[in-house]
């Protein structure tokens, strides 16, 4: 049986995959409801919910951005992803559907999927965090394991085997497939956190890494205490909203300024979920921070964890 690179990045606000080049995501909260319509604010008809379904042993979950304003939305976050190798298979199948209908892609082909993902650089550096997060990982992935199938509303039921290959520390394993030249931070703006890595070519670890409690969650609870998950459906479908993020954006800007005052004439890199919310203007504003700044897109880390795998670090 051949085998196929999977870079896995089972962030807290999206699941992102890369296989062969090619990247998807989805919502890394599922519903134990069906998502209702709603109305068309033009026409006044309901309008089809951006959902689907996956069927796990005899439980159906609902996925996907309508997912988010069920008001019933599973989302498990840090470290509690790690407590369930199950809610790992189903986010990850439900991915696996998603991408195989993004790309039209006939997941025969595949093989065994060699699954490699990673962890960011204070979960990494935390012993207990990476070794439960490695022991979850092989439970959900074990090579051993017979084939499972892949039940979803999308696409045709497929079968998968797979193996786990590796874990990896996020943006210090980006920094690697880059091949930089220049002493680099980078800031991934992420659901849950803010983390900062500062590398340096010459040297194989990172000369500084951090992780800040100012992700987007933050600021969805700002926007609404009652139900995060509905705020950042409304973010995520209405692009005027996002000036509301202004204010976390600034937060942003500070911690980003700092970690550059102590790395005079380092370059600047920007990944993570954030990039995507960002308002052009925000985004102008980081662009003056360092003497090259790059955005690079939310799925960086799934693709540098596809080129590394077989490649421990």
């Amino acid at each position: 049986m051949n085998n196929t690179k999977v870079g896995l990045d089972f962030g807290n606000g999206f699941v992102k995959l890369a296989i062969n080049g090619k990247a998807s995501k989805i919502p890394a909260a599922y519903s134990v409801s069906m998502p209702t319509s709603l109305l068309s604010p033009t026409t006044g008809k309901p309008m089809k919910p951006k959902t689907f379904s996956l069927s796990y042993g005899e439980k159906t979950y609902w996925f996907g951005e309508a997912a988010l304003r069920t008001g019933d939305s599973i989302r498990e976050i840090d470290a509690h992803k790690f407590n369930d190798a199950e809610h790992i298979q189903i986010i990850f199948a439900a991915a696996l559907a998603n991408h195989v209908k993004a790309h039209k892609i006939d997941p025969e082909a595949w093989g065994r999927l060699s699954i490699a993902t990673s962890l960011p650089p204070s979960a990494y550096a935390d012993m207990p965090t990476r070794a439960k997060a490695i022991k979850a990982y092989e439970a959900a992935f074990a090579k051993r394991s017979a084939p499972w199938y892949v039940r979803s509303s999308i696409v045709d039921t497929f079968r998968i085997s797979t193996e786990f290959a590796g874990m990896y520390q996020e943006a210090a394993t980006l920094a690697q497939t880059m091949k930089l030249n220049r002493l680099t931070l980078f800031g991934d703006l992420g659901y849950g956190t803010l983390d900062l890595v500062l590398v340096d070519p010459r040297r194989i670890e990172p000369v500084f890494a951090k992780s800040f409690n100012v992700g987007l969650a933050h600021a969805f609870e700002k926007l609404n205490p009652i139900n995060t998950d509905r705020a950042e459906y409304d973010l995520l479908t209405d692009a005027a909203a996002r000036s509301n993020l202004a204010a976390h954006f600034s937060t942003i800007k500070g911690k980003l300024s700092l970690a550059l005052r102590h790395a005079p004439g380092a370059d600047l890199v920007l990944i993570g979920g954030g990039t995507k919310l960002m308002p052009p203007s925000v985004l102008s504003g980081f662009k003056a921070m360092a003497p090259t700044v790059r955005v690079m897109d939310e799925y960086s880390n799934a693709r540098a964890n596809e080129q590394a795998t077989g490649l421990l670090i």
